[in-house]
This record gives structure tokens, sequence and C-alpha cells, in this order.
């Protein structure tokens, strides 16, 4: 009996070893992920997106760092096309949760980062209110009066925000639009993968 319980804990003291030489350090991740971020910010793949959930799972500041929400962003805006449909869904969900999971206020001041570049302002709008972080309305309807467009306006009157709405109104009216109730546009929902 004695032999079989010494056998036993041995066997389960190797399987802790062995399962923490497999799991990556801290400083591990933040090389997989860092290397990412300098080759390929705009498409973050699969190995850099799994650093970066661990990292936010251990409460680790690197995934806080300008550098990484900006990439994050990016990407989360390069897998949504000009109709605010999802291009690549699996990565979109990963890039969406760990943006859900970051502290609101950095994700909102990186949102605004982001948007004042022409090429993804729409794409990066269309992400911020579908991520529907609170907080992030007064910004983007800023945005929308200074940048926007008719189609901007049409989204954010149809998004489903109460706040939303009145930035699309405001732009409405302050562009000689009037707001007309009717089917209207549904290409994003606030707060809604």
């Amino acid at each position: 009996m004695y032999l079989m319980y010494r056998c036993l804990s041995t066997i389960f003291a190797l399987t802790l070893i062995f399962a923490a030489c497999n799991q990556e350090t801290d400083e591990q991740l933040i090389g997989i992920m860092q290397n990412s971020l300098i080759s390929e910010c705009g498409r973050l793949q699969e190995p850099a997106l799994k650093a970066i959930s661990r990292l936010l799972g251990r409460s680790n500041k690197a995934v806080s760092r300008d550098s990484v929400l900006n990439c994050l962003v990016v990407s989360g805006a390069s897998c949504l096309d000009v109709e605010a449909s999802w291009i690549d869904t699996s990565r979109a969900r990963q890039i969406y949760d760990i943006l859900k999971n970051i502290g609101d206020s950095l994700v909102v001041e990186t949102l605004g980062r982001q948007i004042m570049d022409q090429e993804i302002r729409l794409r990066v709008l269309y992400l911020g209110a579908k991520l529907g972080i609170i907080g992030t309305e007064t910004k983007l309807n800023a945005i929308l009066l200074h940048h926007g467009d008719k189609q901007m306006a049409e989204d954010f009157l149809n998004s489903g925000s109460a706040q939303l709405y009145e930035g699309g109104k405001q732009w409405g009216d302050a562009n000689g639009y009037n707001i007309v109730t009717g089917a209207g546009s549904h290409r994003m929902r606030w707060g809604s993968f």
C-alpha cells in the first residue's frame, strides 16, 4: 500500500513539474505579443491573441500599453468591412472579447486615437459601437460631428444607443438633413458582436 501511495505521489509531482515547464512565463508571452505587434499590427494572429488573453487573465499591465491597444483596435477594425460585417469572425471574436475585458477608459482613448486615421475611421466607429462601452458615445458623437458623413449618421441613428441616436440627429440638423423614421441602416448594433 505504501509503495502504491509513493508511486502515485511521484506521478502527481512529475505531472505538476511537467505542467509548470509547459506554461509560458509573462516574459515569454510579452515576447510573443511584441514580436507580433512589430510585424503584423493590423492582422494580429492566433499566437499574439492567445498571449494577450493570457496576460490579461494574469492582470499583467503589458496589455494596457498604447502599442498593444492600438494594434488591438486596428486589428479589430480590420476584421470589419465597410458595411460593418465581420470578415474573419473567429479572430474578430477573440479581439472583441479582449477589448471588452480591458479597462473601458483605455479602450475609449484608443478608439479616439485610431479614429483619426482616415483609412479606417468608419470601421473603427463600427467597432466602437459594436463594443458598446459606456463612455464612448460622447467621443463617437464628437467625431461624427467633426468628421462624419451621411452613412455614419444613419448608422448612429439606427444603432440602438439613445446617445448615438442624439449624435446622429445633431449631425443631421447641422448638415441640413431631416430625420425620417423608416427602415434605415442596420449595419451595427450598440454593444452587439
